[in-house]
C-alpha cells in the first residue's frame, strides 16, 4: 500500500524501475514532501524500513536484531495509525476463520455424502481457501476505497493464475505418471514419489513465473542462487 501511494504521489517513483532506490536516493526534504502528502491510513516508512533494505541485510550475523529493530522503529513511528487499524480490524481475522471453517465443514459433508471420499475433503479445503481469499480481498479493497485492483494488481493476479494452472497441470501429469496407488502402504514407496511430484511441479511454477515476468518470484531464485552457489566464484 505504502508503494502504491507514493508512485501516485510522486511521478519520478511511478516511472522508476526500483522506486524503492529512488526513493532511496531523494532528499529528506523531497521524502518529507511525499511522507506529508500520505493519508491518515498509510504507514510513514523510510528508505531503511523498507523490504529490498533488510533484504540486502539478510547476510549479516545479526540480522535479527536488525528485523527486530526495524519493525520496532516503524511502529513507534506509526503508532497512531496501528492503533486505530488495530481497534478497528481485530474482529475480522477472526469472522473470516469462522466463516472459512463453516465453508470448509459444509461442503466436507456434502463431498461426504456424495460418495467423494478422501478427495472431497480436499475439495472442501479449497473452497473454503477460496471463498477465504475473495472474503479478504472484498474487504481489502473496500478499506483501500477500490484501489486494490488496478491494472497493475490485476496484471499481476492474471499472471499468476496462469503460473499456477501451468503447475497444476505439471502436477497433475506427474500423478498420473508417477501415481499415488493405495498398495503403496510404505513410507519408502509413497514419500520418494510425493517428492519427485512437489519438485517437479515446484519447478515449473518457478520456471513459469519467470517466463511471464512475475517479479515476486526473483527474491526466491535469488536465494536458491545463493545457497547452491556460494561456494562458487
Amino acid at each position: 500500500k505504502f508503494g502504491y501511494e507514493v508512485k501516485r504521489i510522486n511521478s519520478k517513483l511511478a516511472m522508476a524501475p526500483k522506486w524503492e532506490v529512488a526513493y532511496a536516493e531523494m532528499s529528506e526534504d523531497e521524502r518529507m514532501d511525499i511522507l506529508d502528502e500520505l493519508s491518515a491510513d498509510v504507514p510513514q516508512l523510510y528508505p531503511e524500513h523498507l523490504i529490498s533494505n533488510l533484504w540486502n541485510q539478510q547476510s549479516k550475523g545479526d540480522f535479527d536484531l536488525i528485523f527486530d529493530s526495524t519493525m520496532t522503529d516503524i511502529a513507534d513511528k506509526n503508532m497512531a495509525i496501528f492503533a486505530t487499524q488495530t481497534t478497528q480490524n481485530t474482529k475480522i481475522p477472526l469472522i473470516l476463520s469462522v466463516v472459512s471453517f463453516a465453508v470448509q465443514l459444509v461442503f466436507a459433508l456434502i463431498f461426504s455424502a456424495s460418495g467423494f471420499g478422501p478427495e472431497g475433503l480436499a475439495y472442501a479445503l479449497s473452497i473454503s481457501a477460496l471463498v477465504e481469499v475473495s472474503l479478504l480481498l472484498i474487504i481489502l479493497n473496500k478499506q483501500m476505497k477500490g484501489k486494490i485492483f488496478d491494472k497493475t494488481m490485476i496484471s499481476s493476479l492474471t499472471r499468476i493464475l496462469i503460473a499456477s494452472a501451468i503447475a497444476g497441470m505439471a502436477s497433475y501429469a506427474m500423478t498420473k505418471i508417477m501415481p499415488l496407488r493405495a498398495a503403496d502402504n510404505s513410507f519408502l514407496s509413497t514419500f520418494p514419489k510425493f517428492c519427485v511430484i512437489c519438485a517437479v511441479s515446484l519447478l515449473v511454477y518457478i520456471g513459469a513465473c519467470v517466463a511471464l515476468k512475475i517479479e515476486e518470484v526473483r527474491p526466491v531464485i535469488n536465494k536458491v542462487r545463493q545457497v547452491l552457489f556460494k561456494n562458487v566464484k
